[in-house]
């Protein structure tokens, strides 16, 4: 999709609020039409990079979504370089702009353009209690470095679990097994050994995790990879490359981030994480926040450079 057509896609959903995932998709093909997209490009993909933006949450189980409220924070190792994150109505953008004409502690940035989520909004301003100003002047919150709180607080796998126990599903239905020495389908016929299994629905593909103790669980992709990455202790897919300033943490697309684990990553630059062959790469991450986001998943953190 076109950069301007997922800012009118964070337009309308920050003006609609909340909605039906079936919504959602119909409002992103709409905009889409027409476009020569990648494969890739599903209104699933560009969701998931807006809720990683902190612009949505999603509930996948029920297939709702709702708008962040808009907020400032500071971005980590950055200076005084603050992001608009959450939701972006029409009357934020004015006030935005209005903002942009009266005060000098602020330098609003061009907005940068990308390909997969909507365009980043950075502003430069002279110190913490600029932003808080700043913030206080369009009537939304402010926070220092969300990326750095989430990364103190991550949950990790056993608190993503409970309640999720579903009964066995039903044998021979398009069912996959995720061979995790290089994270890649296999067909099977049913549940059989512990691990996360793909299955095809009338609403489209669902995950399911069997734990050790032969019990299935309802998640998402995200979640289920790690967890089964954890029973069989296979590791090292979380890589981190040391920059001049923080670095880049690769994460392989078998393995996606689960949101809140995402969330921190991308929160420390604005920018959505790009792909880059079987990876998506989130940069300008700190060495601290990469370690957090893999001892989060019972992974270690690979250190290159």
């Amino acid at each position: 999709m076109s950069v301007g057509g997922l800012d009118l896609l964070l337009e309308w959903v920050s003006e609609r609020g909340e909605g039906s995932w079936g919504g959602f998709r119909a409002a992103y093909d709409w905009l889409q039409a027409g476009q020569d997209l990648e494969p890739w490009e599903t209104a699933s993909v560009i969701a998931r990079q807006m809720s990683a933006l902190g612009h949505l949450e999603i509930d996948w189980r029920r297939s709702r979504w709702t708008a962040s409220p808009p907020m400032l924070t500071l971005l980590p190792s950055a200076g005084a370089h603050a992001l608009l994150t959450g939701g972006r109505t029409r009357e934020l953008e004015d006030r935005l702009a209005l903002a942009r004409e009266e005060r000098e502690d602020i330098f609003c940035l061009d907005p940068i353009e990308q390909a997969l989520a909507p365009s980043a909004v950075l502003i430069a301003c002279e110190d913490e209690r600029s932003m808080r100003d700043l913030a206080s002047f369009l009537g939304i919150g402010s926070s220092y470095s969300v990326a750095e709180q989430l990364a103190a607080v991550l949950p990790d796998l056993d608190s993503y679990l409970p309640g999720t126990e579903v009964a066995a599903a039903p044998a021979g239905y398009g069912v996959q097994l995720l061979g995790l020495e290089r994270l890649d389908w296999e067909d099977v016929e049913n549940e059989q050994e512990p691990g996360l299994y793909r299955y095809q629905a009338p609403e489209g593909r669902r995950f399911r995790f069997l734990d050790e103790a032969c019990v299935s669980h309802e998640v998402d992709l995200s979640i289920g990879a790690y967890a089964a990455l954890r029973i069989t202790g296979v590791k090292g897919w979380l890589k981190w490359f040391r920059r001049s300033l923080n670095g880049d943490l690769e994460v392989r697309l078998g393995a996606p981030l689960p949101t809140l684990q995402a969330r921190a990553a991308a929160l420390c630059s604005g920018l959505a994480p790009r792909r880059s062959g079987n990876c998506l790469v989130y940069v300008n991450v700190p060495e601290e926040i990469a370690a957090a986001i893999a001892t989060s998943l019972g992974q270690e953190l690979t250190l290159v450079g």
